[in-house]
């Protein structure tokens, strides 16, 4: 059976069961497992006591439920936080898999946690025990996958841009040409799993995108994006830009730097850098651009590449640098769009992508 898919009753038994098999060589031992148990009016669903080598005992009242959604986990935090103080017991969550944001979550709220991946802790004076499972092995996806489908993304790129903005849904609709039935749907994901909230005006307000940026990091890939590799016989960096610049503005063709390009002409860490990176609209645009830059299509040795993206969002309000001359202003790609590009990029790409976090999107995040 799919543990992801596990009834309320099926998974109380599983971690019932895991529990009376659980002990701590050399720490702690858990007996007495039992499910539905009351408490004066109320009923939980497993209690348990653990003990210690040295014989302290320590009763534990635990809420199971099969979730990953943030807000849901905070709420189980509420419940099992007031069943267990009248019993004086340890308060614990149970689940499938418990990411690292509801881990985070209960070590901040002081409750301990345990699931059927293998992730334990109990934080209670004198017990302190943890041990910790990174990788959902019921899941080759992560939970938060859907939230960065493409169109979704649009939503996010534009409030991790802004993250100070309250937005009105319906501007933000227009902004990001989504569908206000859409924008409702991402923005009250981004609520539920904690990344917003709405102010008193009712409009969304971001107040994690730090955590944010990071989950789209984690379910990015730029393999999501056509590909081209050239050769340009301009071996001159520089000259290669101006060209690019030249004829995105004489011919009308959408395009935006991108990768290590971009971040070579944002901030700037990485020495050396002489392949050109760009995007561009579309396969009928790929001919333009590879006439009016000579480009000679290859397999090995590219010094151009060209990528078609996976949706048009990634040219959400370009940034414009001015490389010298009479030359038109060069269009980036916004730094959030630049950071998932390197952070997501072989050869030091992690390094480049952490210089740019730390001095163009961590000041904007200050909320």
């Amino acid at each position: 059976m799919n543990n992801n898919t596990l009834s309320g009753v099926q998974l109380q038994d599983k971690i019932a069961e895991q529990l009376t098999n659980t002990s701590f060589a050399g720490t702690a031992s858990i007996q007495d497992v039992s499910q539905e148990t009351r408490i004066g009016d109320k009923q939980a669903d497993i209690t348990a006591t653990i003990t210690t080598v040295s014989g302290v005992q320590m009763p534990l009242v635990i809420v199971v439920k099969n979730t990953q959604r943030l807000s849901n986990v905070r709420e189980m935090i509420r419940q099992i936080k007031q069943l267990a103080q009248p019993a004086q017991a340890e308060p614990m969550i149970a689940g499938v898999f418990w990411g690292e944001r509801a881990r985070k979550l209960a070590k901040e709220e002081r409750v301990g946690l345990v699931d059927l991946a293998g992730n334990f802790l109990i934080q209670k004076d004198p017990v302190f025990i943890e041990k910790v499972v990174n990788k959902n092995p019921f899941s080759k996806t992560s939970p938060l996958k859907s939230l960065f489908s493409p169109v979704s993304t649009r939503i996010i790129r534009a409030v991790l841009i802004e993250p100070k903005q309250a937005w009105d849904l319906q501007e933000l609709s227009k902004k990001t040409s989504v569908s206000i039935g859409q924008t409702y749907k991402v923005v009250y994901r981004l609520e539920a799993e904690e990344f917003g909230k709405r102010n008193e005006a009712k409009q969304f307000v971001l107040t994690s995108p730090s955590e944010l940026l990071d989950e789209w990091k984690n379910n990015y890939s730029i393999k999501q994006n056509k590909k081209y590799s050239f050769y340009s016989f301009e071996r001159d960096y520089a000259n290669r830009l101006r060209k690019i610049a030249e004829q995105g503005s004489e011919q009308n063709l959408q395009y935006a730097i991108s990768f290590f390009t971009g971040t070579d002409l944002i901030a700037p860490f990485i020495r050396g850098i002489v392949k050109t990176q760009f995007y561009i609209a579309n396969e009928g645009d790929l001919k333009a651009w590879q006439q009016t830059l000579e480009l000679k299509p290859v397999e090995l040795g590219a010094n151009v590449e060209m990528y078609i993206p996976y949706d048009e969002g990634v040219f959400y309000k370009p940034q414009e640098i001015g490389i010298g001359g009479e030359v038109p202003l060069l269009k980036v790609v916004n730094n959030i769009q630049l950071y998932l590009d390197v952070v997501n990029s072989p050869a030091r790409g992690a390094e480049q992508a952490q210089y740019l976090l730390e001095n163009k999107l961590l000041p904007e995040f200050k909320i």
